[in-house]
């Protein structure tokens, strides 16, 4: 099955959001095996949406279409979709009483309880705006709103289940792996990919980690050449793979602080409590961190976590004896079984030629072991920088403990 995706909105155009509704269809559409034909941006215009619809219906099975479904003058999706099948608007009065119900009575309400004639409809308990599926014979056209979470909660409920997405003999496998990029991957995943004609690999990359998804289509390779393509991913790989249910390095490493019974202290500069963040925003975690601190000043890193004045004068806040000392004493202050630190030039400015922006110093502080340092150099932008220096260090932390 062929899809192309319309994602419609002037905002992406104009650079002021991301495309992610576009990136997560395509993403879970061809980890399962379908392929992406296109995917067009359109602005809030009747006939650059109804252009773009008529190409995607000559060169796709399906066509999933987010944006536009809200109550604003601008949102034109629907009353543009439904005049180009010659199919007219109608009130749909139980989905009425339903919005009414859920959020009461607003202005809007005949508007958004308005679908196009025949369409199904697909409730959409986050928003106003439920999405609607058309079908046309032998294709699909399925119209979602443009929200991120209300989008994403329909296609895994209702879109995917909705499209024969798995046929049978299809497999797929997913790698999560840290301080690796593209490039490393790259050359070896190519050998397979020539090797083998229906077996193909999606490459995901995040600021310190990589997201690799290898697939097979139904009738592809013989029994038992897929897991042997597997073993040997693994086994190339067995140093940075972690495991993860959603590819959250934090998922990981909570999952492992839990089964050695561990707790954990953080002591963090450059990256200014994300690391911390990141931990926190997994359920449970209470259960494993103890807390941690913000030393961004030399004053507070001096005062707060006993780094010496000598240490700071001499080798720098951007250091390994900096960062050691740092991670020793969060294990001390929250009496944890680990501490573990962060210090680096994040940038725009502050790099040299010996420690340029993106220079990571990071270390782990045991109770019963010796502690471990680790030098990392991240590039982009300040915001990459410092998601790749928090990725790190709890990567960091998750392959000491896991080895």
């Amino acid at each position: 099955m062929k899809v192309s995706i319309l994602s419609i909105g002037n905002e992406l155009l104009m650079g002021k959001i991301a495309n992610t509704n576009a990136a997560l269809i395509a993403k879970d559409l061809t980890r399962l095996g379908l392929k992406i034909s296109a995917i067009y941006m359109i602005q809030d215009e009747k006939g650059e949406i109804q252009k773009k619809l008529s190409l995607s219906l000559d060169e796709s099975d399906c066509v999933i279409i987010t944006g536009g479904l809200g109550p604003t003058l601008d949102d034109i999706t629907r009353e543009s979709v439904a005049d180009f099948l010659n199919l007219k608007m109608a009130l749909n009065e139980p989905l009425k009483i339903r919005l009414k119900e859920k959020f009461g009575e607003f202005k809007t309400l005949a508007n958004q309880a308005s679908v196009i004639a025949g369409a199904e409809i697909l409730e959409n308990p986050y928003g106003t705006a439920p999405g609607q599926l058309i079908n046309l014979q032998s294709k699909k056209i399925f119209l979602l709103p443009g929200v991120p979470y209300e989008m994403a909660y329909l296609l895994e409920k209702e879109v995917l289940p909705r499209i024969k997405i798995k046929e049978a003999g299809g497999k797929e496998k997913t790698f999560f792996m840290t301080d690796l990029r593209e490039g490393d991957v790259d050359p070896f995943l190519r050998e397979f990919k020539s090797k083998y004609r229906t077996l193909s690999f999606g490459i995901y990359p995040k600021p310190g980690l990589l997201e690799i998804i290898a697939y097979d289509l139904p009738g592809g390779l013989r029994e038992g050449e897929f897991e042997k393509v597997i073993q040997e991913i693994n086994q190339k790989y067995k140093d940075y793979i972690y495991d993860s249910t959603n590819g959250l390095i934090e998922e990981g490493l909570q999952s492992l602080l839990k089964k050695k019974q561990l707790s954990l202290s953080l002591a963090e500069s450059c990256t200014g409590g994300l690391a911390s963040s990141k931990i926190t925003s997994q359920r449970g975690a209470s259960l494993v961190f103890k807390g941690s601190l913000i030393a961004y000043s030399n004053e507070i890193k001096e005062d707060l976590l006993n780094v010496p004045h000598e240490t700071l004068q001499e080798k720098g806040a951007v250091s390994f004896e900096t960062a050691l000392a740092m991670a020793k004493n969060a294990l001390l202050r929250f009496n944890s079984d680990i501490g573990a630190s962060i210090t680096g030039i994040a940038g725009p400015d502050g790099g040299t030629l010996d420690k340029p922006v993106g220079t990571i110093f990071m270390a782990l502080a045991f109770k019963d072991s010796l502690p471990k340092v680790k030098k990392i150099q991240a590039f982009g932008s300040r915001e990459m920088i410092r998601e790749e220096g928090a990725n790190r260090l709890l990567s960091f932390l998750y392959h000491t403990l896991k080895f």
